[in-house]
């Protein structure tokens, strides 16, 4: 089945599986803008829907979903840096590339919060059914967290547990 079709590129489009097989992540381009504005998509397989998680204001790429199925973790062209160039007296931009997550759940907590170290290290009892991810759509465009401290060439991101693992450069960073 088609979900959806690249309308620019003849390259395939970003997309990434939820670890419980239910929900589809995919990028579509808006083929209106001369500019690389991508839109955010979740496709519910079993409803055969598709909800937009972007604004299609942006170009927000590579989408992926955690290992534990609460967050989507995404690489945003949001901002430009500038570089002074002395031989022609001007400022130079570039796009720099930010990690943006959003917590697929209403209740699901950022994972970049500080720990309280007081409040103890007591295990985490799992609930028995908590295999499948649990989407909240209703305001999941709000729900956007930027990851501090992170911007640049990014070509890709993974989110493993509270981990997210992003090539820059000739390195890979977590």
């Amino acid at each position: 089945r088609e979900v959806s079709r690249s309308k620019r590129s003849s390259s395939p489009l970003a997309h990434d599986v939820s670890p419980d097989g239910k929900w589809l992540v995919y990028v579509e381009e808006k083929p209106w803008t001369n500019q690389l504005v991508n839109v955010i998509y979740l496709y519910d397989i079993a409803a055969k829907k598709s909800y937009p998680v972007t604004s299609g204001r942006f170009r927000d790429d590579f989408p992926a979903f955690s290992t534990d199925g609460k967050y989507l973790a995404y690489v945003s062209y949001r901002a430009l840096s500038y570089t002074a160039d002395t031989v022609f007296s001007q400022l130079n931009t570039t796009a720099d590339a930010k990690i943006e997550l959003v917590p697929l759940a209403k209740t699901t907590p950022s994972p970049l919060r500080a720990k309280n170290d007081e409040e103890g290290q007591a295990p985490v009892e799992k609930p028995a059914d908590d295999k499948g991810a649990k989407v909240d759509l209703d305001g999941i465009q709000n729900r956007l967290i930027t990851v501090p401290g992170v911007s640049g060439q990014i070509t890709q991101v993974a989110m493993i547990g509270d981990r997210i693992v992003y090539p820059m450069g000739r390195q890979i960073n977590f």
